[in-house]
């Protein structure tokens, strides 16, 4: 099952159309024997740069909503803003698939820190119901600028904005799509919805009801704007025909770079999807450990990263498809790769059939909805113990589906 997103960004579509033109060149071709590594390699990254793609332009669709929503507080203008938000989450949560493999997003340099950090501590950035003056957004001395609030992100403003004695400098975020569902919904104090943040948080005067609207709303741009500019970079390291990341990808010897496909699938599935995101909170049973827990978006966000590693497997996002590990697992372990195969299939039943709102279902052990996301957490974690095994059968020797240190 493929969740489609319709970017209205042209450059997209005229890419994607290109592709199915030209069919093998933006996959890899496939021998008269089947599908090779090299091949392998080639449709990976035309999978990835078209989602990289696709989640820049949705992130464009949310900067402008943004951007209307603070020129123009209003119930109509806000909930513009959340629905682009949960749209532009759909690509996004596929590209999860591309990270663990010493990539652009998440090399020593890259973005991805700035982009999906969580959870967050909401009282770092603005208002909490039990500090009203608390947060970046309510300290004027703190220019709103993207240097400075990427440079405040994971840890870089405790001193400054004086959180004292319990400051955790892992939860202080300030960038990223759960900075910006956090400003827009504001804290989940509901036991069966989302957050309620009203439009006039982002007023100034007499209909405010909260101090700083305007610096509310200036941050909300700021940190949109510099999602849009990292998203960017991701789409020019991966565009074809270019001196760039993925020119260096694909020129390395092609079972390296198919140990960076295999791999990650792995670890997002066991590591970080199951392990991270999923088990730790039935295990705690707290809300703080719900991924998206402003919007009530988690389910979503866990059924995308399954779409994710799916894509992956079959060489498939939308209109691109060619050569897949599953097809090169099949020529060369057919009974393997009948049993990644089947296991992916429960898989993204069993994530697809977890509902909202995440943060409930987690609460009690005894609920068919806790039941349903254990169920998924037991298929991922064996689906990572599958990838396991997917290197070995492929000649790539042992590979490791734990999350990196």
């Amino acid at each position: 099952m493929i969740i489609k997103i319709m970017a209205r960004n042209t450059k997209s579509y005229l890419m994607l159309s290109g592709c199915l033109l030209m069919g093998a060149a933006c996959g890899g071709e496939e021998t008269t024997d089947g599908p090779t590594a090299e091949s392998v390699a080639q449709q990976y990254a035309a999978v990835v740069y078209a989602l990289y793609t696709d989640t820049h332009a949705a992130a464009e669709d949310l900067e402008v909503a943004v951007k209307a929503l603070v020129a123009a507080p209003s119930a109509a203008t806000l909930d513009a803003a959340r629905a682009a938000w949960r749209a532009a989450r759909v690509p996004y949560g596929q590209t999860e698939a591309f990270r663990f493999a010493g990539g652009p997003i998440d090399a020593e340099d890259g973005p991805e820190g700035r982009l999906n950090s969580w959870p967050l501590d909401e009282a770092y950035i603005d208002y909490v119901a039990t500090a009203s003056t608390s947060g970046i957004v309510n300290d004027p001395s703190i220019a709103l600028t993207a240097s400075n609030l990427a440079g405040l992100n994971e840890g870089g403003g405790g001193d400054v904005l004086g959180m004292g004695q319990g400051f955790n400098e892992e939860k202080a975020i300030s960038t990223g799509y759960h900075a910006i569902e956090f400003i827009l919904w504001g804290q989940d104090t509901s036991a069966n919805g989302p957050g309620d943040r009203p439009y006039t948080d982002f007023l100034t005067g007499a209909e405010a009801t909260a101090p700083n609207g305007d610096r509310r709303g200036e941050y909300l741009v700021v940190v949109t704007e510099l999602l849009v500019a990292d998203l960017a970079t991701l789409v020019e390291a991966w565009a074809p025909d270019a001196d760039n990341y993925r020119r260096e990808f694909l020129t390395q010897d092609p079972n390296e770079a198919l140990k960076q496909i295999v791999a990650p699938m792995g670890i997002l599935a066991k590591g970080e999807l199951a392990g991270e995101r999923m088990d730790v909170a039935l295990d705690t049973r707290d809300q703080e450990d719900e991924h998206s827990c402003f919007s009530d978006n988690t389910h979503v966000d866990i059924q995308m990263n399954a779409q994710g590693i799916e894509n992956v497997y079959l060489g498939t996002y939308r209109s691109v498809s060619g050569p897949s590990v599953q097809a090169l697992l099949r020529s060369m372990d057919p009974t393997l790769e009948a049993s990644v195969t089947a296991k992916m299939t429960e898989v993204m039943s069993a994530v697809m059939a977890i509902e909202a709102p995440f943060d409930q279902a987690i609460s009690d052990p005894d609920s068919a909805g806790y039941q349903q996301i254990s169920t998924a957490v037991d298929d991922l974690f064996d689906l990572g113990d599958l990838m396991a095994e997917v290197g070995p059968a492929l000649g790539l020797g042992t590979i490791s589906v734990a999350l990196p240190e």
